[in-house]
């Protein structure tokens, strides 16, 4: 049975509005052990700290993406602090690699940060044609004559 995202933040906050009482930490217990969940409505994001890619099936993580696109739920992005894995397996379950965190753990292990997010368009970059433009003018003749060689 999956835990909708709407009575995950309400058990978490109780009567208080998760908009106005900023961010908080609990824990749930997956079938690989506890995990702190970091719920931060002000930025519209819940964070998943040492979920593997096996635990994504548990009923509050379920609920926790499902909710991505309620807006009853305050938040938007999805993110997980997961343990070095198989990449593709993150990708067929709708995640986008945001990043690594070397020796993240206390054991020492990296972290590999996976982002989930709701269609509110808050996975697109903006300027992502102003970064390819410029990265094709800097590999061009003309960025060399421009920089004078240090290019």
């Amino acid at each position: 049975m999956t835990v909708t995202a709407a009575s995950f933040f309400a058990s978490a906050y109780g009567d208080r509005d998760p908009r106005e009482a900023g961010a908080l930490s609990t824990r749930i217990t997956t079938a690989t052990g506890p995990k702190e969940v970091v719920l931060d409505p002000p930025n519209l994001r819940v964070k998943v700290l040492g979920l593997p890619c096996a635990d994504l099936d548990d009923p509050v993580i379920q609920g926790l993406a499902a909710g991505l696109d309620d807006d009853a739920v305050p938040c938007t992005k999805l993110t997980v602090y997961a343990p070095p894995e198989e990449e593709s397996a993150w990708v067929r379950r709708g995640f986008l690699k945001e990043g690594e965190i070397r020796g993240y753990f206390a054991d020492g292990i990296d972290t590999h940060l996976w982002a989930r997010y709701g269609g509110d368009g808050r996975d697109e970059a903006p300027r992502d044609g102003e970064h390819d433009e410029i990265c094709l003018l800097y590999t061009s003749d003309a960025a060399d004559d421009w920089l004078g060689g240090w290019g």
